[in-house]
């Protein structure tokens, strides 16, 4: 049995080449980080698969600027606008 291998890409560009250059990868990656990224390079809409699980936690959106000391209201606020400003980032659990 071969050992499961566990690889840190950081370089998004280098992770999708990755992943559609070998049909038996996969990722762990947020649902609107993928969404952004399929709306940036439709081909990987169309060779890529999504897989939603209901028990994952939902990523916080990104920001430019962030700290681990940001007020929760703040950082709510924060999210709010993303989602106003970004409506087709947005995903929905399943």
């Amino acid at each position: 049995r071969t050992p499961i291998e566990f690889q840190r890409i950081p370089d998004r560009a280098a992770l999708f080449a990755r992943l559609l250059s070998d049909p038996q990868r996969y990722a762990l990656i947020s649902p609107q980080v993928f969404a952004y990224e399929a709306k940036q390079q439709p081909l990987l809409a169309r060779k890529l698969t999504l897989i939603q699980f209901p028990d994952m936690p939902r990523a916080e959106p990104y920001y430019l600027m962030c700290s681990q000391n940001i007020n929760r209201a703040l950082l709510d606020r924060l999210n709010r606008a993303i989602a106003a400003r970004y409506p087709e980032l947005q995903t929905t659990s399943p």
